[in-house]
């Protein structure tokens, strides 16, 4: 294997645990602080191996994203030649296999579980539409991100799980609980070496609706960004010196409007990768991936034709070999700056030393807290809504509800709940169940 293919095992495991740990990691640490509390004891702490609960139908911004986090891991990870010495029919060859794998697989997993809000024809639509922008964006990143990003770097380790340990655990005494050790779980995305400084980094894997420069600043000083890379400076002994973010911009789920403007019919999820415009003359199909446009000869704007149509792109028959989907073909047929267009590569931001600090003072006393909480709950019968307090902030930046607003509202008939499963090594090997790398979990901020 060559040095830009990466040494690096997806998902190593952690240490074996020679003790009980409290472990936690940054989303829950985020969740608890930056959300409501509350969530975090139900996503978290709460059932009967008090592992936490989510919902049994699948978020579809979240599931989706997972799975693009997963296809890629799987592509850095992938052993084959240098893409920067492969043809495109050659790269299309490598990783088709993969690929399709990794989507029909979040397929399958979304027509058993189902998907929140959504029932009969429109889930499986929305299904479609979503294996169809899963499997766009990974071609988009081979295509448009794969030999840059290792002409950039030299790939070393693709979801390498650390721990960090942070106290030593303390005896029962005075009334007080004992406490068992805090440790955080990190597990950066990737692990790299820029080529040019030689310097160590990690690499976050986005996804967002627009990557704008909001989207961009709220990497600037972010917790997860800053201490992910923790565990790997205590492994390797050499600084991690910062880390940057490859973003893929997803677009926006919105509606059609009738001739007033007014919104109608089903959310839509608004990207090149689902939709295209296609014009049939009754002789021959085209297809355009853009309404307006610019004239190449004048350089003035042009918009299509009244005959063109918004069409999905998994319905079109697209000219193609019999192995490739029309998501394949199309995101090889999409002009190279509208791919350009949909993904983002920002960095190398300074970890700050001052964050780092904070948060190791700060987190222990975080997690004993909540170890003293859930005590109360599960030793003393203390309710826990009497300790760990509802925000009431139930809906997010987007309109989204939190997924537990049903059990907080008391509804008569909330949709069926299960048992979450660790997306973290150590702490499915601490509970003997198995884990989930790509779970829904580790896309809070989006």
């Amino acid at each position: 294997m060559s040095d830009s293919q990466g040494s690096g095992v997806l998902a190593s495991p952690a240490p074996s645990l020679p003790e009980e740990l409290w472990l936690f990691d940054r989303s829950r640490y985020v969740v608890g602080l930056g959300h409501c509390a509350h969530r975090r004891f139900l996503e978290y702490h709460s059932g009967p191996q008090y592992l936490g609960i989510r919902r049994v139908a699948q978020s579809i911004p979240l599931s989706t994203g997972g799975t693009y986090h997963l296809g890629v891991a799987l592509i850095l990870t992938h052993k084959g030649p240098d893409p920067a010495s492969l043809s495109d029919d050659s790269i299309r060859q490598l990783y088709r296999p993969l690929i399709q794998e990794v989507v029909q697989d979040y397929a399958e997993t979304a027509s058993k579980s189902g998907l929140m809000d959504l029932a009969g024809e429109e889930a499986r639509y929305k299904i479609q539409e979503q294996a169809c922008l899963c499997e766009g964006m990974l071609w988009g990143f081979v295509r448009g991100c794969l030999r840059r990003v290792h002409e950039l770097f030299e790939i070393l380790e693709v979801e390498q799980e650390d721990l960090v340990r942070l106290t030593e655990g303390e005896p029962a005494r005075d009334g007080r609980p004992a406490l068992l050790p805090v440790v955080y779980q990190v597990r950066p995305d990737v692990l790299l070496r820029v080529r040019e400084t030689k310097l160590l980094a990690t690499l976050d894997l986005k996804t967002g609706y627009r990557l704008d420069d909001k989207w961009e600043a709220q990497f600037t000083d972010s917790v997860q960004m800053a201490t992910q890379g923790l565990g790997a400076e205590e492994r390797l002994k050499e600084r991690v010196a910062g880390y940057y973010v490859l973003g893929v911009q997803k677009g926006y789920q919105d509606r059609a409007k009738d001739e007033d403007g007014n919104p109608m019919g089903p959310r839509r999820q608004r990207s090149p990768f689902t939709y295209l415009y296609h014009l049939n003359t009754g002789i021959s199909d085209e297809w355009e991936s853009r309404y307006e446009y610019k004239d190449p000869q004048t350089g003035k704007k042009r918009r299509l034709g009244k005959d063109w149509r918004l069409e999905p792109v998994w319905q079109q028959d697209l000219p193609r070999a019999k192995d490739v989907n029309p998501a394949e073909e199309w995101a090889w047929k999409l002009p190279m700056d509208v791919i350009y267009d949909q993904f983002k590569l920002v960095g190398m931001f300074e970890r700050h030393q001052t964050l780092i600090d904070n948060f190791l003072q700060e987190a222990p006393h975080e997690e004993i807290r909540w170890q003293e909480r859930l005590h109360l709950v599960r030793n003393e019968g203390v309710p826990a809504g009497q300790v760990i307090p509802r925000s009431w902030n139930c809906f997010g930046e987007w309109g989204r509800a939190c997924s537990f607003l049903p059990l907080c509202y008391n509804h008569a008939a909330p949709p069926p709940y299960e048992t979450r499963m660790p997306h973290h090594e150590a702490e499915a090997q601490q509970a003997g169940v198995k884990v989930v790398y790509f779970g829904e979990e580790q896309e809070v901020d989006e």
